[in-house]
């Protein structure tokens, strides 16, 4: 096989366009969904925060920690829930054999769904997020006559150790959410149907099952009469920095994962 039998960027493109031709509707809404949900939510944290006598500053700061808390479950949540479909489209014999017969590589059918449900999505929620955040300036503005000050999101994502809005860990906030959408990514190419429930409660279930068998694997083999106080390497600097690296590497790891499930789907189903 040529590299250009499993990777072309001239067909890409055309993949993506034909995406975009056949798709703008759809996506058109659940943006505008998007967009009026946290405009919505950026008016309720300004209008909620406020009472009289507030200081602007406290009123500012206030107001954006709980719109940033918004932002952050609705990140988490539309992430699982868009990565969840991003196979969707072979739930039916029908429609999975389309997706069989695009003239297209499986590696660019994958990354098309990989970068409208990861990057796309990320990038537009971030987008909104600004501008939601101005919305929330304005009615302020309007409503209350309070000047605030905008969200500064460079500084929060590039120096957040300046800003306790998230304490710091924001760097960490944001690998940890790829880490975990990519678990519902790799869940719907095994559950093309009710994918996000099924990775939800297959997640749970492990976590628990891996708590009580740690559990019971520490009592078991821990000498009566001594106790455990972790490894000597691992502290406040280290933490950071494995936590980083492991969500990363469970990231890289689920993606390949989905990409060799998806490229089977093709082989069972043309069987």
């Amino acid at each position: 096989m040529t590299g250009s039998d499993v990777f072309s960027t001239t067909r890409f493109g055309l993949l993506i366009k034909k995406e975009i031709r056949e798709g703008w509707r759809s996506w058109l809404v659940s943006l505008g969904a998007l967009l009026g949900l946290m405009d919505l939510l950026s008016i309720l944290c300004a209008n909620n925060c406020y009472y009289e006598g507030i200081s602007a500053n406290y009123y500012s700061y206030e107001s954006a920690r709980y719109e940033l808390l918004f932002f952050a479950m609705i990140l988490f949540i539309g992430g699982a829930f868009v990565a969840s479909g991003a196979f969707k489209t072979m739930a039916t014999p029908p429609s999975a054999l389309s997706v069989l017969m695009l003239p297209a590589s499986q590696l660019e059918k994958f990354l098309l769904r990989w970068v409208v449900t990861v990057p796309v999505f990320f990038i537009a929620t971030c987008i909104f997020a600004v501008m939601a955040d101005l919305v929330r300036v304005g009615y302020a503005h309007m409503q209350f006559g309070m000047g605030l000050r905008c969200v500064p999101w460079f500084d929060l994502l590039l120096h957040p150790e300046n800003h306790d809005y998230a304490e710091g860990f924001v760097r960490h906030l944001l690998l940890l959410y790829f880490c975990v959408q990519s678990f519902f990514f790799l869940g719907s190419v095994f559950w093309v149907k009710r994918a996000m429930v099924k990775t939800f409660v297959s997640l749970g279930l492990i976590a628990w099952a891996y708590f009580l068998v740690g559990t019971w694997m520490f009592s078991a083999f821990q000498p009566e009469g001594s106790y455990y106080n972790g490894f000597s390497w691992i502290n406040e600097d280290t933490a950071p920095v494995l936590f980083d690296a492991f969500s990363v590497a469970v990231a890289l790891f689920n993606y390949a994962l989905a990409y060799a499930r998806f490229k089977e789907s093709e082989l069972i189903n043309r069987w």
